[in-house]
């Protein structure tokens, strides 16, 4: 669980994403996660158990903040990703897209609707 830690998303050109955990007392980086290709914005659930990260690879990692490793995948196959928002209960994860929205079962760790139609520019959360 996230205590004095704060994350931050590292994209540096690589073919993998880093997440970096910096202590917010010391400002020293603690760990480093691994995530998918150019991280682009990460929320932290209610109870500070995960972490979601937001790849331009279309993909969302799922970080386990117990032990600071990526646990999970979740493909929706939208290389326009750029934010999310957690429901206040961490049921849901609502991702923005080029003209779409995701919403994610967070206990299933799937996508289970799609809104499309939105028009073309990003939608932001």
């Amino acid at each position: 669980m996230l205590k004095n830690e704060l994350l931050t998303p590292d994209s540096n050109g690589a073919a993998v994403g880093m997440v970096s955990v910096v202590s917010t007392t010391t400002n020293m980086v603690l760990d480093t996660i691994t995530v998918g290709v150019a991280p682009r914005a990460l929320a932290v659930a209610p109870d500070g158990t995960y972490v979601y990260v937001v790849n331009g690879d279309g993909t969302i990692s799922v970080i386990d903040t117990s032990c600071n490793i990526n646990t999970a995948s979740i493909t929706v196959e939208n290389i326009g990703l750029s934010s999310l928002a957690i429901t206040p209960d961490g049921a849901y994860i609502y991702v923005a897209g080029l003209g779409e929205i995701f919403v994610i079962n967070t206990k299933v760790v799937v996508w289970l609707h799609l809104c499309r139609g939105l028009g073309r520019s990003t939608v932001w959360l």
